[in-house]
């Protein structure tokens, strides 16, 4: 039943698509992010708890990493936070 699925099960994307950025660009921004997330939870910043988890999420849609389950992907990073 999942045969097909376990193939690109967790690949970033490979394709341009008309939502986030270059192929050639996820594995950048998304470290990006982790480091700018990393640094919220090691500096004080001026950012509620529900801002910074707006904004991982606005960043992730923004980078669009996955070819599909992006909606799953963002459901299990907002339980994470």
């Amino acid at each position: 039943m999942f045969g097909s699925v376990w193939s690109w099960a967790g690949n970033y994307r490979k394709t341009v698509t008309n939502i986030g950025v270059h192929p050639t660009l996820i594995h950048i921004r998304t470290l990006e992010l982790c480091e700018e997330v990393k640094y919220w939870c090691t500096e004080p910043v001026e950012l509620s708890f529900l801002e910074q988890a707006a904004r991982i999420h606005h960043r992730m849609v923004f980078i669009h990493p996955l070819k599909m389950g992006m909606v799953a992907f963002l459901a299990s990073l907002q339980i994470a936070i």
